[in-house]
């Protein structure tokens, strides 16, 4: 649409544009509660590329508007052109940006933001603005989504048929692949585009007839393969974009550049290519192009095989060729699905488990996926990188502890965790055996936020696990348990009886503290309540 005169629009959708709408020359828009939706703006043939684009001399005012699910950047406002918006303002899916000021055609323009934050309840003429949260296919992920909430998907199985997802403005997304295959449809490429400081971070998985498009955030991929792909399928135009450990193989494209392009569209474009083959690769004009000082790193060992392109071209961009001279080809594509789970085995290769942080050399951090609140488990881990369950934490035992101090203590004082005033928190696991270090890790805004700092001590064990523990009761309150017999493999299971205590079933199989039985059994309320009949785990088998 090209408005050269007035336009006023109230109460109004405007859905499956292609083109955008572009405000000339003196011109003037007011547009009054309405809805952008389901929009692809491929510009007007000048390289402007907004799905709303406000030029020189002219004014458009936006009251009560939702852009949701547009795909290019949601409003330009360029050569002079004045925007204000006021009411609310929302943006689902995938601008780059609220509103950007170009500064590649003659200087940006003026933005009056007197808008009251986010939109809810009816805008234009379709409905809800806000967002239901996508329905998980049985392998674990939506079959496509508007994702404007930090979200963490793990694959269970294969994924076929998946379609379009739209990540927003500072949206964290997270896929864990265990191994796994997502797949396009048979009659379009499956696609993932980021909108402004968006995160994406993919590991350990099989991406087949898959678009990356990194709009203005960070892209990660790693430990994966690259397949099929029929069209420049991975776009950086702005920040970060990084692919490692990775297999690019079996892509062809009838474009310019056969698989990479960068540009520093949004923001300064920097990509790197560490440690990755790519194989069998054909279409093109090059195997990666860069335009308007986008940058590109090539680090480690870079094997290319059999491709039917030459490499790379900087035409108006940055090449730093940093790459190896590498005797043996990098380690690239995910490790194989995992079909079950050993619990004396490594945790991170349990699907229901994101290892997400070590503790030196000794410990990991994990997240428990599938549980209904944010909980965490810190496990302890030897040279054969075999795992032990050490301690669980939820989210309620840390909002228990006010206003700051310890939270959880292992049974051996080897293994803490504290919360602080500020809510931030800290995993400590010590002291580790050759050095005597204990080492910490400091969360931010309790389980599900970044760690924002890693530091080591000499200063012993982290805690002492009498601090948590109640008092012993005095010997004429508690009764006399019998231990039972190992089972035939050697095992224990204590089988609760009328009147036995948490203490008294310690004492009588000769444990240092009842923390042991809690930990083992993840007891709630630390073990204060047993029921006749309840099987506590005492002793593993032989």
């Amino acid at each position: 649409m090209d408005v050269r005169g007035t336009l006023v629009a109230q109460d109004v959708t405007f859905t499956r544009g292609r083109t955008g709408i572009f405000v000339n020359g003196a011109a003037s828009a007011t547009l009054n509660n309405v809805l952008f939706e389901d929009i692809i703006s491929r510009g007007n043939g000048f390289g402007v590329n907004g799905l709303l684009n406000v030029y020189a001399g002219s004014n458009v005012t936006l009251n009560n508007a939702v852009f949701r699910k547009v795909f290019n950047n949601g409003v330009n406002v360029i050569q002079g052109g004045t925007l204000t918006t006021t009411g609310c303002l929302a943006f689902y899916g995938s601008p780059a940006y609220d509103v950007i000021h170009s500064e590649v055609w003659d200087g940006g323009g003026t933005w009056n933001d007197n808008s009251t934050g986010p939109c809810s309840g009816e805008i234009g003429n379709k409905g809800q603005a806000l967002l239901p949260a996508p329905a998980l296919m049985d392998c674990g992920l939506p079959a496509g989504a508007l994702v404007d909430e930090d979200v963490t998907w793990t694959l269970r199985s294969d994924c076929a048929g998946v379609g379009q997802f739209f990540i927003g403005e500072g949206t964290r997304v997270r896929i864990v692949g265990n191994g796994h295959r997502i797949t396009g449809s048979p009659q379009a490429h499956a696609l993932f585009s980021l909108g402004g400081n968006a995160t994406l971070d993919m590991d350990n998985l099989v991406l087949d007839k898959v678009r990356l498009f990194n709009l203005d955030g960070a892209l990660t991929l790693t430990r994966s393969e690259f397949r099929n792909a029929t069209s420049t399928s991975l776009v950086n135009f702005g920040r970060s974009a990084s692919f490692s450990n990775t297999l690019f193989e079996d892509n062809s494209s009838a474009s310019f550049a056969s698989l990479f392009y960068g540009s520093n569209t949004y923001s300064a474009s920097v990509t790197t290519f560490r440690d990755v083959i790519f194989r069998n690769n054909s279409g093109g004009d090059r195997m990666a192009v860069l335009y308007r000082s986008a940058t590109l790193n090539l680090e480690g060992c870079i094997v290319m095989e059999n491709n039917q392109m030459p490499e790379f071209e900087a035409v108006s961009g940055t090449l730093n060729d940093a790459r190896d001279n590498c005797d043996d080809p990098p380690v690239v594509g995910p490790a194989p699905p995992v079909t079950g789970w050993n619990p004396h085995g490594p945790p991170e290769r349990d699907p229901s488990r994101d290892c997400f942080q070590s503790l030196g050399a000794i410990g990991l951090i994990c997240r428990v996926i599938l549980e209904p609140g944010p909980t965490i488990e810190v496990w302890g881990v030897t040279p054969e990188s075999r795992g032990h369950f050490i301690l669980r934490v939820m989210r309620a035992e840390i909002d228990a502890i006010q206003p700051e101090g310890l939270v959880a203590c292992s049974a051996d004082g080897r293994v803490a965790l504290r919360v602080h005033r500020d809510r931030s928190i800290t995993f400590s696991m010590g002291p580790e055996p050759q050095e005597g270090k204990t080492h910490h890790v400091t969360m931010q805004n309790h389980l599900n936020d970044h760690v924002i700092g890693t530091f080591d001590t000499f200063d012993g064990r982290p805690c002492d696990p009498a601090a948590l523990l109640p008092p012993a009761p005095t010997p004429a309150l508690a009764a006399f348990v019998t231990p039972q017999a190992p089972r035939a493999d050697g095992s224990i299971i204590h089988v609760v009886q009328e009147g036995d205590t948490i203490w008294a079933i310690t004492e009588a199989y000769g444990l240092m503290y009842p923390h042991e039985i809690v930990e083992r059994n993840d007891l709630a309320d630390k073990g204060r309540w047993l029921t006749p009949g309840q099987e506590l785990f005492i002793r593993e088998g032989r």
